[in-house]
């Protein structure tokens, strides 16, 4: 886990004093180490957070044997052990023992076919001299973010979109279409998931790889990953076994660090299954977990049960919300972006908090409920539920971006009458446009931040290819029987776990009970009160309607936690400078 960035111009222009402001702007990405590559009008640039091959000779960017390849890399590659033995068996040489140098010999023995072969969370720029070219690739599910701004005078790549708004000499706009949608409570279309709240700015596709040809000047991004996989049927027994294979080779590789580990415990099914296979290779795994005494929210019991059941450290830290107001306007700024709701700070002081007890790498149960119909909106009896018309948004805007008055889409929940290929069909394709292409990505980016920030790394299992792969591959109700959901991880580590946590049909994860603050902490409360004329400001919003929405929730009549958006769309303005 590091911060990449570039900066080329077409002009071959200096571009030196733009790139210092881009390397300040991710500087806290990489603690260890920092390094540039510098070109003829441009300069690629590495801050290192060191996870694998802590010895110096494996610093960024790396250099290939001949010079004519220089190497910028954030994340790990988790299969790199078996990579290099392959590698070697080719006749290559290596110098470190990093998985930088098994991405570099990969791409001199493979070209970009090697992406295909990389089982990792990545976000990569090759500088190729020769070729007067810029390689670059993202990992199949997004893991690591990676945005770029190119025009026809300037590009530029970095790990975090702070890294190209910090760029001077550029003026950035709000994509405003994405607000609208964000506002509504409504994830972007999926078809659209390389979008930023700004216009100028993109997201490199994931699962894909792209060339920026410097004397041509074009960037094409080409797939070399496609999710599609074919129909398995399997039996209970068989595909329970299957499944437990994969998720716990996928947990194994994530355990391959040079730096203490642990991982994040709720009382959810997910966590508690990471933890539990963990513990096959780390024995004495730390724990952390977020709790709030008192709150409808708290899982302080369950995760005790746990601690207890799989003989691991437990570290709990309740959340005071007297910090929240100190920790606000630095939450937006690091987080890049408008978040969806503040879990993520919830995520934020969990990951404060196993920093401080030393660790720098986390495992984390992200995707498990989009990969295995986790969710509510995949009930197959379940009636639409929810106004489609947000109260306090106005008129003008729901006009511009809304469809027929409508500012959310038809609930997707299935119908009862659903059987076989169809039902397989429909639960398919809502586990990969309503879910994994959208809350995935979306939740990986604020842990990414989040911990980078804090200068900690976070590895998601249930995110390894193989595992989505096989889940997207079962029978229906193998993912989702009657109110039964994750069938197959239940049955899979039903062994492991005990039997209260496997059977529980409550979600919760880790939340951040908003609501119930704002109606019962004054002190909480008033930090959105004095936010009030910043977001009443916003053209999206009707001031009247927002009020009397904020009034319902303080009374306990309302739980529409999706009124922090305006809150947070506002701070990000400000903090951005975006137009």
């Amino acid at each position: 886990m590091c911060g990449i960035y570039a900066l080329y111009s077409r002009a071959q222009a200096d571009v030196a004093p733009a790139a210092r402001a881009m390397a300040r702007a991710l500087r806290h990405r990489g603690p260890d180490a920092s390094g540039t590559f510098e070109c003829a009008g441009g300069v690629l640039g590495h801050h290192r957070l060191s996870i694998i091959d802590l010895d110096a000779r494996a610093n960024q960017p790396f250099r290939s044997d001949d010079g004519r390849l220089a190497l910028s890399f954030n994340g790990e590659i988790y299969n790199f052990i078996e990579l290099r033995e392959e590698l070697r068996a080719l006749g290559a040489g290596f110098r470190t023992t990093s998985d930088t140098e098994v991405v570099l010999r990969a791409f001199e023995r493979w070209g970009p076919a090697c992406f295909a072969r990389l089982n990792g969370d990545f976000a990569l720029l090759i500088h190729d001299e020769a070729r007067r070219a810029v390689w670059g690739a993202r990992d199949r599910l997004g893991v690591k973010p990676f945005f770029y701004s190119m025009d026809s005078r300037d590009a530029l790549f970095a790990s975090e979109l702070k890294g190209l708004l910090s760029a001077p000499g550029r003026r950035w706009t709000l994509n405003e279409r994405l607000a609208y949608r964000y506002l509504a409570a409504d994830f972007p279309d999926p078809d659209a998931m390389d979008e930023t709240f700004v216009d100028e700015a993109r997201s490199i596709k994931a699962a894909h790889w792209f060339k920026l040809d410097l004397e041509r000047w074009t960037l094409v991004q080409t797939p070399y990953w496609t999710l599609d996989p074919q129909p398995r049927d399997l039996g209970e027994v068989e595909a329970a076994r299957l499944f437990r294979e994969t998720l716990e080779d996928a947990v194994r590789i994530r355990t391959r660090a040079d730096v203490p580990l642990g991982a994040f415990l709720s009382a959810g099914l997910d966590s508690s299954s990471i933890c539990a296979l963990a513990a096959k290779f780390k024995p004495g795994l730390p724990t952390f977990s977020s709790v709030f005494p008192g709150s409808p929210v708290d899982e302080s019991a369950g995760i005790d049960l746990l601690a207890r059941h799989l003989g691991l450290p437990s570290h709990k830290t309740a959340l005071d919300p007297r910090s929240f107001a100190a920790d606000l306007e630095m939450l937006v700024r690091l987080q890049d972006q408008p978040f969806m709701t503040l879990n993520v700070y919830s995520q934020y002081k969990n990951l404060e908090f196993a920093r401080n007890a030393g660790m720098k790498v986390m495992l984390d149960g992200g995707g498990g409920d989009e990969i295995l119909a986790g969710y509510a909106d995949y009930k197959l009896s379940a009636p639409p539920s929810g106004s489609r018309v947000v109260p306090w948004i106005s008129e003008a805007w729901r006009r511009r971006f809304g469809k027929d008055g409508q500012d959310r889409p038809a609930p997707t929940n299935f119908e009862g009458s659903l059987h076989g290929s169809r039902l397989r069909h429909a639960l398919r394709e809502s586990v990969l446009r309503a879910w994994l292409n959208k809350s995935v990505s979306w939740d990986d980016r604020y842990l990414d931040l989040s911990g980078m920030a804090l200068g900690v790394e976070v590895r998601v299992p249930f995110q390894d290819h193989r595992v989505v792969e096989l889940a997207l591959s079962l029978p229906p109700d193998l993912l989702l029987k009657g109110d039964e959901t994750k069938r197959v991880l239940r049955l899979a580590v039903r062994d492991l776990l005990p039997a209260p946590i496997v059977e529980q049909r409550r979600k919760i994860g880790f939340e951040f009970p908003f609501c119930d603050l704002y109606a019962k902490d004054a002190g909480f409360r008033g930090v959105f009160e004095a936010l009030l004329p910043e977001a009443e400001r916003l053209p999206a919003v009707d001031a009247a309607a927002f009020r009397q929405t904020l009034a319902a929730i303080s009374a306990g009549r309302s739980n529409d936690y999706n009124v922090w958006r305006p809150f947070n769309l506002a701070l990000w303005l400000k903090a951005y400078g975006v137009n």
